[in-house]
């Protein structure tokens, strides 16, 4: 018997004809890869650095925002921004792309160096709030008020009180060792002489020994009284609101007589 022939393969049907009026059929989009998005990002990134040079920060502005819409992840993009920002004052948005940038960083050297840069961004931002509210609530034609008078300072110490003070010192050191001195010359009351110790070298002794004498009870009471004027003009002097006492220290004909005149 002859071979069986295969049957006939089917055909599509034929398209139906446009009719009239109606609308086409869209064309699908082609959705651009990432490779491509992060080029156009690229060209824009170098379009806005040449602006930037320029000094057209707006203008570079718009070309790092328009790249940002290609590839929204690029840490550099948000952070040549956030540098523009902040030369043009704008600290707001300068940190909101700073804070981006953080939170698409890993490596731990730069996040610590965005920290730093977002800290003193914000101190910088607060200076200038500060600085806004001031000249907001200033009055343009408000006089500066005169500086204040600053207080008496209560703890500081009257010269007279030194002076006296020193004198006191002196006097009393000075008057101390001419009474040690008189003490060592003094020959005693019943003085003898001997093979070594004749009767001028006893009266030189007994000499020197009351003029030391004579010299101690004069420092001793030019040390006592300097301490008595230093004690009152301390306690009688408020820190300087009155005016220092005036004191006079001279000597009568009599040198161990003192007379103190305020």
């Amino acid at each position: 018997p002859p071979p069986s022939q295969p049957p006939p393969t089917p055909q599509p049907a034929p398209a139906p004809a446009a009719t009239a009026g109606a609308k086409p059929a869209p064309a699908v989009q082609q959705i651009a890869s990432p490779t491509n998005g992060r080029a156009a990002a690229l060209a824009l990134h170098d379009e806005a650095q040449q602006l930037y040079q320029q000094g057209l920060y707006p203008q570079a502005i718009a070309k790092l925002e328009a790249a940002i819409d290609y590839d929204p992840d690029a840490i550099v993009l948000h952070y040549n921004l956030g540098l523009i920002y902040e030369k043009m004052g704008q600290l707001d948005k300068a940190l909101e792309h700073f804070h981006t940038c953080l939170d698409l960083e890993h490596n731990p050297v730069e996040r610590i160096r965005l920290e730093r840069i977002i800290a003193r961004l914000s101190g910088a931002r607060l200076h200038q709030r500060e600085a806004a509210a001031n000249r907001h609530h200033g009055s343009p034609h408000e006089q500066p008020s005169p500086p204040a008078t600053p207080p008496s300072d209560t703890s500081s110490v009257h010269p007279v009180v030194i002076g006296a003070s020193v004198v006191a010192a002196s006097g009393l050191l000075l008057g101390g060792g001419l009474a040690l001195y008189a003490y060592v010359r003094d020959p005693g009351r019943h003085p003898t002489t001997s093979a070594t110790i004749h009767y001028a070298d006893l009266q030189d002794d007994a000499d020197a020994a009351h003029a030391a004498a004579i010299g101690a009870d004069v420092a001793l009471v030019v040390g006592t009284v300097a301490a008595t004027t230093a004690i009152s003009v301390a306690i009688a002097w408020p820190g300087g609101s009155a005016a220092a006492p005036q004191t006079t220290l001279r000597l009568t004909p009599n040198s161990a007589n003192l007379v103190l005149s305020f």
